[in-house]
């Protein structure tokens, strides 16, 4: 093991994950200090009797739960105050997410703006910067999500902001909350996660705590995304669909635990080159962040080992699995290891119909746009000859033609 002359790397998050995973919230609730939380969902948890399963694992705990459901794609500023009102009002004294994406966002934002002084919100918003520790957090996943839940950042309307005090104390993965069968967004999350990870992974000052749960979302990508995303597109029987519930029902379980811990990942690395384009590649079609920084992950990691001469040959292991790592010779896997990239991207985009594209012309994005992409990525990043890298990826990345030497 290399260690780096220094580095840095926190995760205060404790994940439980598995079966009766929602029963050890109230003694780790309870750990926190906290005896009263309140859920933020939307109504679509409550109406399919995910509220009513936490209440169950609660039953027995002599904790009060408050539940508020009207989290939509309304909410805003004031939705904020109103929460702020009944979380100070009835006594609450933890927050507990129940959903991903804006419901996280919000329910973090709220936890800002009950864990200190009114004008913590407008302190974030001007700094993007959070310097005290908050109430406790509590993150339920009911499927993809972003990848960046148990991060430390949020977005919410205008305030953004990035803070260890941000991440979730508490990640609960229970299988019975995974209800989320929606291909394209586990497809366009795992992407991104693989994106994120690949990128700390291959990044010559990751440290080695970093590396290895970089290391884990890529393998529990590699091999659960295509499993679940085929299970959820497939037309079954009911004898079929029992039988592949039982397997897709631990396959999903393994792919969440991956896209959380993508999170944790997203918070101890720098944004690597493919998710920066990934993103300058979305403002400028219709492309998702995430598939665009999907697409872009092969290329970009080609340029690293072809161009600049990185050896990045280890990232098969993860990709891959060990038994068919040991036995490639090495000089051929670091595009053995791209090649399951790329398959997987074929895969989706047969499986969706199109609609996850495989290169930057299938995403509709014009060769026009490539200096708009570069120079947007070159203003990031402080180094001699980005714009040029990023216009090869680019062009290499709009028809699908490999970077070589």
């Amino acid at each position: 093991m290399t260690l780096p002359d220094h580095f840095e790397f926190m995760c205060p998050t404790k994940t439980g994950s598995g079966s009766k995973a929602l029963e050890h919230l109230p003694g780790d609730l309870t750990a926190l200090n906290a005896g009263k939380p309140l859920i933020i969902t939307d109504k679509k948890s409550t109406e399919k009797g995910l509220v009513k399963q936490i209440t169950k694992a609660f039953r027995t705990s002599g904790m009060t739960l408050g539940v508020f459901d009207g989290v939509d794609l309304t909410a805003d500023m004031e939705t904020v105050r109103n929460l702020c009102s009944l979380y100070m009002d009835r006594g609450f004294d933890a927050i507990m997410a129940l959903g991903q994406g804006r419901t996280v966002d919000l329910a973090k934002v709220v936890n800002i703006a009950v864990s200190g002084k009114p004008e913590d919100l407008k302190r974030c918003r001007d700094t993007g910067t959070l310097d005290h520790p908050l109430k406790p957090f509590v993150y339920i996943p009911l499927g993809p999500g972003t990848g960046r839940e148990c991060s430390g950042d949020v977005a919410f309307g205008d305030l953004a902001c990035s803070s260890p005090y941000l991440m979730p104390d508490l990640v609960t993965i229970d299988p019975r909350m995974l209800n989320d069968e929606d291909p394209v967004a586990y497809m366009t999350t795992g992407m991104a996660s693989l994106t994120y990870a690949a990128e700390a992974y291959a990044d010559p000052q990751s440290n080695p705590f970093c590396e290895s749960y970089a290391q884990l979302v890529v393998s529990g990508v590699m091999e659960n995304l295509l499993p679940v995303c085929r299970a959820a597109c497939a037309a079954k029987g009911l004898v079929k669909r029992t039988i592949d519930g039982l397997s897709l029902k631990k396959d999903r379980l393994a792919l969440v635990n991956a896209l959380c811990m993508a999170g944790y990942v997203y918070a101890n690395s720098p944004r690597g080159l493919a998710a920066r384009l990934g993103l300058a590649v979305s403002d400028r079609c219709d492309a998702d962040a995430a598939v665009a920084m999907g697409i872009m992950l092969p290329y970009v990691l080609e340029y690293h080992a072809h161009r600049e001469g990185r050896d990045l040959s280890k990232i098969m292991r993860p990709m891959a699995g060990l038994d068919l790592y040991c036995s490639t010779p090495q000089g051929q896997r670091f595009d053995s290891a791209m090649g399951k990239i790329r398959h997987i991207q074929n895969e989706m985009f047969v499986l969706t119909d199109a609609e996850i594209p495989r290169t930057l012309e299938d995403a509709g994005l014009s060769r026009d746009a490539f200096g708009a992409v570069a120079d947007q990525v070159a203003a990031q990043i402080p180094e001699q000859d980005v714009r040029n890298a990023c216009l090869t990826i680019l062009e290499h990345a709009f028809d699908g033609k490999p970077v070589t030497l």
